[in-house]
C-alpha cells in the first residue's frame, strides 16, 4: 500500500494556518519603529532650534559712551542679539530697575526681566539667566579689563555682584578667575602676554622691599673705631 505523497505548505499556508498573525505582527513592529523614529526626530530638531536660538538683550546707554558701545560688540560676539537704547537720561532708566547707587556703572540692560549692570562678562549672563534666585547682576564702576573696557593691557580685579530676590547682593564670580591668577603668580605661563606681563609687575609690587645693607666694621673692632674718632677730632 502506497502512501500518499505529502505535499510541502506554501508562505500562503502557514499565514491560513497561523490565522495571518506573521504578517499583522511585521506590520506592528514596523509601526512602533517608525513612531519612536519620528518621536527622536522631533526631540533632536526641538534640542538644536533651542540650542541655536540667541539670547536677546536689551541694552539702555548714553550716546556718548564709547565703552558702553564695546559691551555691546562684546555681547554681540558672543552670540547675543543687542536691542541697543540711547537714552539721555540714564539716572531715570537704573532708578526705574531698582539699582542703587552702590552697583551702579555706565550702561543698564534687561534680559528675561532681569538687569545686568556695567561690564558684566557675556559669560555670567548667561549663567544668571538659567537662576531663579536672582534680580539681577552688576559690575560696579568701570573697571579696567573688564568686556569694553581694555585699556593697554591692565587688568583690575573686579567682583561681579548678585542682587537676590530677598534684596541681599552677594558675590557671584570674581575676575581674573582664580585659576587664571594662580597660574600666572606661580608663573606657569598660562594666558595671555600682557596678562602675565600686568600680574608679574603686580607681585613685584606687592613683594617687601630689601633692607639696606648694614655697613661692614672695619679691622680692629670698636678700640680702632675710638681711635680714629680721637684723630679725626683733631
Amino acid at each position: 500500500m502506497t502512501r500518499p505523497r505529502l505535499q510541502p505548505y506554501s508562505p500562503n499556508h502557514i499565514h491560513i494556518l497561523m490565522g495571518r498573525n506573521i504578517p499583522m505582527r511585521n506590520n506592528s513592529l514596523r509601526r512602533r519603529r517608525a513612531l519612536r523614529l519620528a518621536a527622536f526626530v522631533a526631540l533632536f530638531i526641538s534640542s538644536a532650534s533651542h540650542a541655536a536660538e540667541p539670547l536677546t538683550i536689551d541694552v539702555h546707554r548714553d550716546a556718548n559712551c564709547g565703552c558702553c558701545k564695546k559691551w555691546v560688540q562684546h555681547l554681540e560676539a558672543s552670540g547675543f542679539t543687542v536691542v541697543d537704547h540711547v537714552e539721555t537720561n540714564m539716572s531715570a532708566i537704573k532708578r526705574g530697575f531698582g539699582i542703587s547707587p552702590e552697583l551702579s556703572s555706565c550702561h543698564t540692560a534687561t534680559i528675561n526681566g532681569k538687569f545686568v549692570e556695567g561690564h558684566v562678562p557675556a559669560e555670567q549672563i548667561i549663567a544668571m539667566s538659567k537662576r531663579d534666585d536672582l534680580l539681577g547682576i552688576a559690575v560696579p564702576g568701570m573697571p579696567a579689563g573688564s568686556p569694553g573696557m581694555e585699556v593697554d593691557g591692565k587688568h583690575d580685579a573686579y567682583k561681579v555682584i548678585g542682587l537676590s530676590k530677598a534684596g541681599t547682593d552677594h558675590v557671584v564670580a570674581e575676575y581674573p578667575k582664580t585659576d587664571l591668577l594662580i597660574s600666572l603668580l606661580h608663573g606657569e605661563g598660562h594666558g595671555r602676554a600682557e596678562d602675565i606681563a600686568h600680574f608679574e609687575r603686580k607681585k613685584g609690587a606687592t613683594r617687601a622691599p630689601k633692607p639696606p645693607p648694614k655697613p661692614k666694621e672695619k679691622q680692629g673692632g670698636g678700640m680702632y673705631q675710638v681711635v680714629e674718632q680721637l684723630f679725626t677730632a683733631r
